[in-house]
């Protein structure tokens, strides 16, 4: 494999496990910080909603001060003002105040006045669910351990949600024995929810305590809501909205209401942007690096890599013994350029070397040549030398022989 190949591909790889690792890292920190940041807002937000809600209650028992600290309705509830209804509660009165019924009970819990308006102003039967708090033996209009009190909250019947105020009628001094009760209400469903989704900018809903197992989406609130733990936030998961609930107790102190509130989530949004910002941010970054790695490895390693690849396929080639490599610079490809030109140098020494003592062996090769040649020649004469000596030498036993017999035979004959 080319070594832009190794490099791409092995710069690439490191690239790749530092953008899943950083990734995962970066979304971990990042969605553990954003997701506290958004459970603080939603937990925020539906304290604001349950806060306004709760506000909504105040201000019933805010202006019914005003009602019952006063000299016409406390003669009324003494009997002695009989035209108080007639000249001061009718139906455009009710509703203005925001109400659906008064309930007016004498200094001994007798109902002396109570009327129900629906929201178009007709007159309609009174709740008889309700009618049990404002019978004499009922608790909730007796003020005897406090004047100042207000009673108010909560309270569910069949026929629906009702949020009431009750406290003591007095007179305007506000010093004296009170003669009764005074009591504003009104039912509390989703249209009572509007004017406090305005006001709070939140997109608030409920559920009835009771009904919450019939709701998946109160079911988890349900188990989870208690006095101790008052707001539940659902996981959300990958979704776009989150939910957060409320427990709204009654006047008993009891779970009553399931207020929810329903949030886009910007802040998930946001920080998903912010990953995907990041993380291409951090891959373009990358991308450019990339280019910048090659294109030095490109003019600093591999070019003049092949500047000297090129250079010893030429000198091994033969067409230069005293070519060298010829670099500039005073990096490492310029010291083994200088190693490469010392072992050519060495090289060719040697090769001069042997090349000398070549013809120095065949010099020997020829003088041995001529000497063994002069030496055949030499032993050929004194083989000749040997064999005339040798032939003399049997011509002279043959002559003393022959003598020998001639001696013999004269000595015979005499």
């Amino acid at each position: 494999m080319l070594i832009r190949k190794k490099v791409f591909f092995i710069f690439s790889f490191i690239i790749l496990i530092l953008f899943f690792a950083i990734s995962n890292i970066f979304s971990f920190f990042l969605s553990e910080d954003f997701s506290d940041l958004e459970n603080r807002e939603v937990q925020q937000n539906m304290i604001r909603g349950t806060n306004a809600f709760q506000n909504n209650i105040n201000e019933l028992a805010f202006r019914i001060k005003d009602w019952a600290q006063w000299d016409e309705t406390y003669y009324y509830a003494k009997g002695e003002n009989p035209d108080f209804i007639k000249n001061n509660i009718n139906s455009d009165i009710v509703l203005g105040l925001g109400l659906n019924f008064i309930v007016i009970t004498d200094i001994n819990k007798n109902t002396v006045y109570k009327q129900f308006f629906n929201d178009s102003g007709e007159e309609k039967p009174f709740f008889q669910n309700l009618e049990k708090y404002f019978t004499p033996k009922s608790e909730y209009i007796d003020f005897r351990e406090s004047l100042s009190d207000t009673h108010k909250g909560v309270i569910i019947v069949p026929e629906g949600i009702v949020v009431l105020a009750t406290t003591p009628i007095l007179p305007t001094s506000g010093n004296n024995v009170p003669s009764g009760t005074l009591t504003f209400g009104f039912v509390f469903d989703n249209s009572s929810l509007l004017p406090l989704s305005e006001l709070t900018q939140l997109d608030l809903s409920y559920s009835l305590y009771t009904n919450a197992e019939k709701n998946t989406d109160y079911f988890d609130a349900k188990n989870f809501l208690s006095k101790e733990n008052s707001i539940f936030i659902k996981d959300a998961g990958k979704n776009s909205k989150i939910f957060a609930y409320s427990l709204i107790e009654d006047i008993n102190q009891e779970p009553a209401i399931i207020l929810r509130i329903e949030m886009s989530r910007d802040i998930y949004q946001n920080a998903k942007k912010i990953n995907t910002f990041f993380l291409v941010f951090f891959l373009l970054t990358s991308i450019i690096f990339l280019t910048i790695i090659l294109v030095l490895v490109e003019f600093l390693v591999i070019r003049r890599f092949l500047q000297i690849n090129k250079e010893i396929k030429k000198i091994s080639a033969g067409k230069g013994k005293n070519v060298r490599l010829t670099l500039t610079g005073k990096d490492e490809f310029f010291q083994l350029g200088n190693v490469i030109n010392k072992m050519l140098d060495d090289l060719s020494a040697s090769d001069m070397q042997n090349t000398e003592l070549e013809e120095h062996k065949q010099s020997l090769s020829k003088a041995v040549i001529e000497h063994n040649k002069e030496l055949s020649l030499k032993l050929l004469e004194l083989k000749k030398i040997n064999e005339a000596m040798v032939n003399r030498e049997l011509k002279m036993i043959e002559l003393k022989k022959k003598i020998s017999e001639l001696k013999n035979d004269k000595q015979n004959i005499e």
